[in-house]
């Protein structure tokens, strides 16, 4: 494994939370920051949604057959689009605010 990862974790429940908006968990019992190995998981993902926070996005990716759903950060997944051939797609000029950029019209 590559390394370690701090983690929140709620000893009441045997549960870890990713992201929590409070050190309380909805148990009640407060979080503690934990120090645990990195996990890998391998499967056959799909596409099923995609994401986008105020610094970032990504793609939500799903292997039904071991019942796995992740979220994954495009900056991630941009190694994988080198070269992929999109075939025949109409773009349109667009303007948010101040940012310039193309879109895929469907």
């Amino acid at each position: 494994m590559a390394g370690k990862i701090k983690i929140f974790y709620c000893s009441e429940c045997d549960k870890e939370d990713q992201s929590p908006h409070f050190r309380h968990h909805h148990c009640g019992n407060v979080l503690e920051l934990i120090e645990r190995d990195k996990k890998r998981e391998t499967g056959n993902f799909k596409v099923v949604d995609w994401f986008s926070t105020r610094s970032s996005a990504g793609l939500v990716i799903e292997d039904e057959s071991q019942n796995i759903r992740r979220e994954i950060f495009m900056s991630d997944l941009f190694k994988f689009l080198k070269g992929v051939d999109l075939g025949k797609i109409t773009l349109e000029e667009v303007k948010k605010g101040s940012a310039y950029s193309w879109k895929v019209v469907n």
